[in-house]
């Protein structure tokens, strides 16, 4: 072999193990860039299950500082009697109810507004799947999406469907008190009829 050849095999090895084509089209073959680094899921202490008094519940709900969660969104801990029933909101849903449904083994879609300016397709998601989430717009999470279960927590740069459902089918339905049902029984984005 001269020296000249060890460069282009070498070359023609690399593409070939990183995905790059095969031996049999090598002239349309396209060096691509590192892939982006995949999210990784958060788990953060189970800080319990304790219902909140109704009146706790009323103060927070007009501005009283919530439970001091380990998390943000939360991921567990104190929160009320009731649960959010699982589907689409258009508007916040405080975490003393979102605690709760994921209590049930419910994920929670959390989309910042300011940077998803059309979340249809997080709407979708939750049609589609037809049970355990909740999808809900929240200012200020600093990234565009978050989505939630019981004690875990992953932070998207982007509305990825694919990540979305590996942690539904990763979480879901693995709540503490998993066997609860929540199908999903409010779409507020719908039209009214």
């Amino acid at each position: 072999m001269t020296r000249g050849r060890i460069p282009v095999m070498a070359m023609a090895v690399a593409l070939v193990s990183c995905g790059g084509g095969g031996a049999s089209d090598r002239s349309t073959t396209t060096i691509v860039g590192p892939t982006p680094p995949v999210a990784t899921v958060q788990s953060f202490a189970d800080q319990g299950q304790d219902h909140l008094e109704p009146a706790d519940v009323e103060a927070i709900l007009a501005g009283a500082p919530g439970p001091d969660y380990n998390s943000s969104p939360a991921t567990s801990g104190p929160h009320a009697g009731q649960s959010a029933p699982c589907g689409i909101y258009l508007q916040d849903v405080p975490d003393v109810f979102l605690v709760h449904t994921m209590e049930h083994g419910a994920i929670v879609i959390h989309y910042d507004p300011d940077l998803v300016f059309d979340p249809s397709q997080l709407q979708q998601f939750v049609r589609d799947r037809g049970a355990y989430a909740v999808v809900h717009p929240r200012s200020g999470l600093g990234k565009r999406v978050v989505v939630t279960a019981w004690t875990k927590l992953l932070e998207l740069d982007s509305v990825d469907l694919n990540a979305i459902g590996r942690f539904h089918d990763d979480f879901a339905g693995r709540g503490p008190e998993a066997g609860v049902p929540c199908p999903v029984q409010i779409d507020e984005s719908a039209p009214d009829v």
